[in-house]
């Protein structure tokens, strides 16, 4: 081996160790951010709503809507603040967005059934600038909330909390809809 290899494979090991150090601090630091918003989630002094699901009540919201829960067995809570939903069971949890990054709550709704679920709408857009171009996504995430026995007063009270919060802020609403979505006459949108 001649010392100009011996010198290219060094600086190759110290530049992977690098780019190794680089992405071990993106991760510590955004599971830093994910820890603050779920500790900041669970910890809301004025939570919208906090809820247990009863074990006969668990398989069946977790066989609907929460699929990637690994642990079917051990039974899961929810806590729902303005900024975000999080659910856990202990050794799984889902955080859910609702603020932050430019997401608003356009859709908002509940049937008041045993059998139906909380719906939230989330939608953010995102722009991205080049040279001398300016590109626009718009994204949206449906999400589905199994309501526990009992608890009708509290996805009420989410209903009527995210649906005052967009008809208070049409200007937010908008700024997150693309143009193409379909919105009825009344301004409501269309939710499967």
């Amino acid at each position: 081996m001649t010392t100009t290899t011996i010198v290219h494979l060094v600086f190759l090991t110290v530049l992977f160790a690098f780019a190794l150090g680089v992405l071990g601090i993106i991760s510590l630091v955004k599971r830093w951010q994910r820890n603050r918003k779920v500790s900041e989630i669970v910890s809301c002094p004025n939570p919208l709503a906090r809820w247990h699901y009863a074990p006969d009540e668990w398989p069946a919201a977790v066989a609907e809507e929460f699929t990637w829960v690994k642990h079917k067995d051990k039974p899961a809570q929810v806590f729902i603040a303005p900024t975000g939903i999080y659910i856990t069971n202990g050794p799984d949890g889902n955080l859910i967005r609702l603020r932050g990054g430019g997401r608003f709550v356009t859709h908002a709704s509940y049937r008041g059934t045993d059998i139906s679920p909380l719906k939230l709408r989330v939608r953010w857009k995102v722009v991205r600038r080049y040279r001398n171009a300016e590109h626009v996504e718009y994204h949206t995430e449906d999400y589905r909330i199994p309501v526990p026995r009992g608890r009708t007063e509290d996805a009420n009270r989410i209903v009527q909390f995210f649906a005052t919060q967009a008809e208070q802020n049409p200007d937010a609403v908008n700024s997150v809809t693309s143009p193409d979505s379909p919105i009825s006459i009344f301004g409501k949108e269309p939710f499967a």
